[in-house]
């Protein structure tokens, strides 16, 4: 379970008060690759925000335009069940270094929708690579997720079922790696069954 605070995000250093969590379930590989990544969330009135601060150099990070491939790339991705008491689709928003976003709705892997993502403005992606780390950061609007998911309310005690995820299909040392252990006998991280909760605090 991942408790997401509500904060100021006006304030310049909000995201030292947000909840830390990590990736550490790396499966199905036997190259011993397993960057560390940890992920933080918060929200405040009007969206809630995520960062993935990754323990990696020299990133893979090939593709540029929106929905490309990017989990071929050095990959973090955030996949959510705004709603799962009401809707059982999910939100899979997926990122490479450079901040180009794979977005897609559905219920399970087979027959995912494209859908129509916040302005830039909005989303506010913010990504950096250092020499041996890169973060991303974005924004995911209320009023938008509403949109999709008209029963969806930020309000305390609610619950969201996700999972969060690093890989890179084709890096030179692939790798799959979750925050939730993830059941299936080769990669798949389209199992909602296996996500975990995030409770708004």
């Amino acid at each position: 379970m991942y408790r997401i605070n509500k904060l100021d995000c006006t304030k310049k250093f909000f995201w030292e008060k947000a909840e830390k969590t990590e990736i550490l379930n790396y499966m199905w590989m036997d190259n011993d690759y397993s960057p560390k990544v940890q992920v933080q969330m918060c929200y405040d009135d009007e969206a809630m925000r995520i960062r993935f601060e990754v323990e990696e150099s020299m990133p893979r990070s090939i593709y540029n335009l929106p929905n490309d491939p990017v989990y071929k790339d050095s990959c973090v991705e955030f996949f959510v069940q705004p709603d799962p008491e009401n809707d059982p689709r999910y939100l899979n928003f997926e990122m490479n270094s450079k901040g180009t976003l794979l977005l897609g709705l559905g219920e399970d892997r087979h027959e995912r929708k494209q859908v129509k993502r916040p302005s830039a403005a909005e989303m506010d992606i913010r990504a950096k690579v250092q020499a041996d780390k890169w973060s991303v950061s974005y924004v995911i609007p209320f009023t938008w997720l509403s949109t999709i998911f008209p029963n969806f309310a930020p309000a305390p005690g609610n619950v969201m079922r996700c999972n969060f995820y690093k890989c890179g299909d084709d890096t030179r040392l692939p790798h799959y790696g979750s925050w939730n252990p993830v059941t299936s006998e080769t990669p798949d991280f389209h199992r909602p069954s296996d996500f975990g909760e995030i409770v708004f605090q």
